[in-house]
């Protein structure tokens, strides 16, 4: 169990560290684009009519709030660093 939790700290890191050279339009559109997923899933789930609706709604959801989320880690990160200088 302690090598899947290494590995999966290992890429979080390596992940976090690519994201971290990213310029801020590139960390803005994708926080833009993660909302756009999760507000669509939200209205899927509502709307849905079919199954495959209602297992697709929780999948953009989820993939939407963690680029959204993602993302603004990383640039509340980069306004904090650019405060203290």
């Amino acid at each position: 169990m302690s090598r899947i939790l290494d590995w999966i700290e290992r890429e979080n890191a390596r992940s976090d560290a690519k994201l971290a050279t990213r310029g801020n339009a590139w960390l803005v559109a994708r926080a833009l684009i993660g909302a756009v997923f999760a507000t669509k899933g939200t209205l899927l789930a509502i709307n849905a009519q079919h199954i495959w609706q209602y297992v697709l709604a929780p999948v953009l959801i989820a993939g939407g709030l963690y680029y959204a989320f993602d993302s603004a880690k990383i640039l509340i990160a980069r306004a904090k660093a650019r405060s203290k200088v």
